[in-house]
């Protein structure tokens, strides 16, 4: 049962309960009073029969929960035994079917079928030992990855049980699941680039024809093309636009009405407590504030190709956009946050313009935040600034200075990470030009604060194809990225009367001023204006 329906069962129990309580004050003030004492009786068992109800509904909630874990765990322990099973010879890496079946089996009941999968002879020795060549020659043969198809199996298996579910949380959980593989196995790091380049290099036509042989009909492979391009595109955002992870975030996979007021908290430093042989440890409470964001942003970017235009190119016209689309979504994003810099929100500022701005000017800024006790961590301090004025600080003397004097310039502007603007720290800042940077009629240069400065969060709008079960077509799926957490709604659809296809990804989102002290505007002059 739902909630609510154990919320009425509960509400029915009271009622009667209360019913019995009148009934016993009534035969208690009269106790000749028959018909009321044969009323009480059919009371207190009707509200033993609703109270065994109520607990019988909230024991099989519990079971369905607990049920759902243990399913989830035995599919975890299942795709560790498949994946020790092909790399010991028990089973063939390109046998997705029967790999397939015992995934259902041991997910089932492991308990049957476990050791039956424990007892299945291994080859004469496993994927790792088996030699190419001659012993010593070099020619031995390591698994660096899962085998391609495998990947892309267990990837249409997502996104048909995406497809198939019209609950919220399903579609939520399918994309922590595809985001989890596409962490593990596509992200370009040091660890998986073999595999990752086994996997680009798979056309997916191919991998196609290989699932079908094996029987794996529903492979969705046309909608996980749509859903890696859009996993891609939002990995790029963080780099692209760096300020969305410099802040205070509130990124979820929960849905929203739009103009909805949701509450983030920000963290502040707590106070450092003195112990006392006396009293002990007096409690401190967690420092946090509150902070009211009202989602009142519902965009998307949606892109519509004709049926003559697909059919007279080979051209994958959808992937080439992609990146463009997410980067659209991602400066309406950062435009949002940027709207905030404003006197109104924060008014303590600095007055430099972009072509004297210099190293100095970074210092005094970071001992003015210091000052208002603003929080020294590392990586908690940004600073953003017009283009002109970053490049004043890259010709800085000082900084010049530094860069020819190590074996690596290049870091001045290359950055520890992809997503860094400077590699050296100045006063604990993390430094980044903006261009897309307003003025806000505040002649702003630039801005600096820690991350309780300025808040952002994001929802995805409700399923509107829910609302009529069976009555949409196309596909609707949720993306999110494994490192920021931030998801959006993927829509993917065609016109048969028209002859278009469209693919669009949507979320809403609100943004926030935060703590007023935590930021210092930095402006081109006093006053208003968009002197830069």
């Amino acid at each position: 049962m739902t909630t609510e329906e154990i919320a009425a069962l509960r509400a029915k129990q009271q009622e009667l309960e209360n019913t019995v309580e009148a009934l016993k004050a009534k035969v208690a003030s009269d106790a000749d009073d028959e018909p009321a004492k044969i009323k009480l009786t059919a009371a207190e068992a009707e509200a033993r029969a609703a109270a065994l109800e109520v607990e019988t509904a909230e024991l099989k909630a519990k079971s369905a929960v607990l049920a759902d874990q243990i399913t989830k765990r035995n599919r975890a322990d299942a795709d560790s035994l498949i994946k020790a099973g092909v790399a010991d010879g028990r089973l063939l890496p390109k046998d997705v079917i029967m790999q397939e079946k015992w995934r259902v089996q041991l997910t089932a009941d492991p308990g049957t079928f476990k050791p039956m999968f424990e007892a299945m002879p291994r080859s004469a020795k496993n994927l790792r030992e088996r030699i190419a060549g001659r012993s010593g020659s070099g020619g031995g043969i390591e698994i660096t990855g899962e085998d391609p198809f495998n990947v892309y199996a267990r990837m249409a298996r997502i996104c048909s049980d995406s497809a198939r579910s019209t609950s919220r949380e399903d579609k939520a959980r399918c994309a922590e699941e595809f985001s989890a593989i596409y962490a593990g196995a596509f992200k370009d790091t040091q660890k998986n680039h073999d595999l990752r380049n086994r996997l680009i290099g798979c056309r997916l036509s191919v991998a196609d024809d290989a699932i079908k042989a094996a029987d794996v009909t529903d492979a969705n492979l046309g909608t996980i093309a749509g859903s890696l391009v859009t996993q891609r595109t939002l990995e790029l955002l963080k780099f692209i636009f760096p300020s969305l992870t410099r802040f205070t975030t509130d990124f979820s996979d929960q849905p929203s009405t739009f103009n909805q007021t949701v509450i983030t908290r920000i963290i502040t430093i707590p106070n450092v407590i003195t112990y006392s042989t006396a009293t002990g440890w007096q409690d401190t409470n967690a420092q946090t504030t509150d902070v009211s964001i009202v989602i009142n942003n519902h965009k998307g970017v949606p892109i519509t190709f004709n049926e003559n235009l697909l059919a007279s190119t080979m051209r994958r016209l959808f992937d080439e956009f992609a990146e463009a689309s997410s980067y659209a979504l991602g400066k309406a994003l950062v435009d949002a946050i940027y709207a905030n810099l404003t006197d109104a929100n924060f008014t303590n500022n600095t007055v430099q313009t972009s072509a004297t701005f210099a190293r100095s000017t970074v210092v005094d800024i970071g001992v003015a935040l210091s000052l208002r006790g603003v929080p020294l961590g590392v990586g908690n301090r940004t600073m953003l600034l017009w283009p002109a004025a970053f490049g004043s600080l890259e010709k800085d003397a000082s900084m010049v200075q530094f860069a020819t004097n190590v074996p690596r310039p290049e870091i001045m502007t290359d950055g520890v990470t992809p997503a860094s603007a400077f590699a050296i720290n100045v006063e604990a800042f993390n430094i980044y030009s903006a261009p897309n940077l307003p003025s806000n009629n505040a002649n702003l240069v630039g801005f600096a604060g820690s991350k309780s400065a300025l808040c952002i969060a994001t929802r995805t709008p409700n399923d509107y194809t829910s609302v009529l079960p069976g009555a949409s077509f196309g596909n609707v799926q949720m993306v999110t990225d494994p490192d920021i957490g931030i998801t959006v709604m993927q829509v993917q659809y065609v016109n048969h009367t028209l002859g278009t296809a469209t693919s669009r990804i949507a979320l809403m989102y609100g943004t926030a001023a935060g703590q007023t002290a935590a930021g210092q505007l930095v402006k081109a002059a006093a006053g208003t204006g968009s002197a830069r």
